[in-house]
């Protein structure tokens, strides 16, 4: 049998005798600073006698904020924070001074010197004294702008995959679709020309066709989600847009003598690849608040509303409020839920608002939200600016 020598010791005796360049960790704090740029996070605390926020020098660089300011936490609310991440951040900070626990929340933000928005995580702990009470809080923030940019990349091209399967079914679909409505049509002139009079055929026969266009309806819904989903990036005014859906509609306001007031607060020119997107949601909207204000009794009171505003380098607010008396409280927590309708009369599909909420969340990566006001109610359409997630993603995949 051949004899084999013991490698593995001779290599760990090789090893053992090649000294060491770093005889210790000479500078730990120095270290830790270098952590924290590696891993584009920080740490923090909250006085909360005072509510200043002592952050360190990598806090200070993440928020694009001079070195050394002092900075408060209502300060963080106002300027930094985008205004519809605010109570999730406010929510936070009460659970871990209420509950005395750790709580973790993604929020966005806007850099102070670059006006980029940004994507932050969060971990909030509590800091208590001898008689267990939160005196201060601390954690630390994470930079995850990159990490949301790829995870909104393969949104992106799973919405155009699913668009693609879903053109190919509707390809498919539409053709009996539109032969059971020919047949349908064909049957009740058929049974009308021949004076038949036969009201139970004809009330089925009409009802085949409302189904079919229905179906056909709900076909188009469906494929607007993931559809124009690699359009290139466009430069369009709100303004304009919602100007246009009112011309469209003005025919319609005056009859039902809806009185419609439009207000613009600073820009509204907004660079995106969603833009019929963007159209799709305001047209739905105002459409449900003249439906809502038709149904006003009182004819001398019908107002909407239609506010667009700007919200820093953040983004865009869009508000489309009527007076026509509100959603009740059950329907306001229902109406963004598939299905749901109380268009019954109108033949609603019930998936309108549950779509536009998919659009605006998926796509324009923005928010849309429901409330209910003194006179009526409000639907605020939260639209971030994009161009910087979208055209930074697009390099990095050039350059993969």
């Amino acid at each position: 049998m051949k004899q084999t020598t013991n490698k593995p010791v001779q290599v760990l005796q090789k090893i053992q005798s090649v000294k060491p360049n770093v005889e210790g960790i000479q500078h730990p704090q120095e270290l830790f600073a270098q952590l924290q740029r590696l891993t584009k996070a920080g740490i923090w605390t909250i006085d909360l006698a005072t509510m200043q926020i002592l952050v360190s020098e990598e806090m200070y660089r993440l928020h694009g904020v001079p070195l050394g300011a002092t900075v408060y936490y209502e300060e963080f609310l106002e300027k930094m924070c985008i205004p519809e991440d605010r109570k999730i951040s406010e929510n936070a900070r009460i659970k871990v001074i209420t509950q005395k626990v750790e709580v973790q929340f993604d929020y966005r933000a806007t850099d102070q010197t670059t006006g980029e928005t940004k994507w932050f995580s969060a971990h909030v702990a509590p800091l208590l004294n001898a008689q267990n009470e939160v005196i201060a809080l601390f954690g630390t923030t994470q930079d995850i702008t990159d990490r949301q940019r790829q995870e909104y990349q393969k949104i992106q091209d799973r919405l155009a995959s699913m668009g693609e399967m879903l053109n190919l079914l509707a390809h498919h679909w539409r053709q009996p679709l539109s032969t059971i409505s020919v047949v349908a049509s064909k049957l009740e002139v058929h049974n009308q020309l021949n004076n038949q009079g036969d009201s139970y055929l004809n009330e089925n026969l009409e009802e085949i066709q409302r189904l079919s266009q229905h179906l056909s309806n709900t076909i188009n819904e469906v494929r607007q989600v993931f559809s124009d989903v690699r359009r290139p990036q466009k430069s369009m005014d709100l303004a304009n847009i919602i100007q246009a859906l009112i011309a469209d509609v003005q025919k319609r306001l005056e009859t039902s003598a809806i009185r419609c007031v439009v207000t613009n607060e600073g820009l509204t020119t907004i660079t995106t690849q969603h833009g019929n997107f963007i159209r799709s949601i305001c047209k739905e909207l105002i459409q449900n608040a003249i439906e809502a204000l038709e149904d006003r009794q009182d004819k001398l009171l019908r107002v909407l509303n239609i506010r667009i505003s700007e919200r820093g380098s953040g983004g865009y607010l869009i508000e489309v409020e009527d007076n026509a008396g509100g959603i009740d409280e059950g329907g306001l927590t229902k109406i963004f839920e598939p299905y749901y309708t109380t268009k019954t009369d109108r033949n609603g599909t019930g998936l309108g608002l549950y779509m536009s909420r998919m659009l605006a969340t998926l796509h324009l990566q923005g928010s849309l939200e429901a409330e209910n006001t003194s006179g009526g109610a409000c639907f605020k359409l939260y639209l971030p600016q994009l161009v910087d997630l979208v055209d930074k993603a697009s390099d990095k995949d050039q350059a993969a």
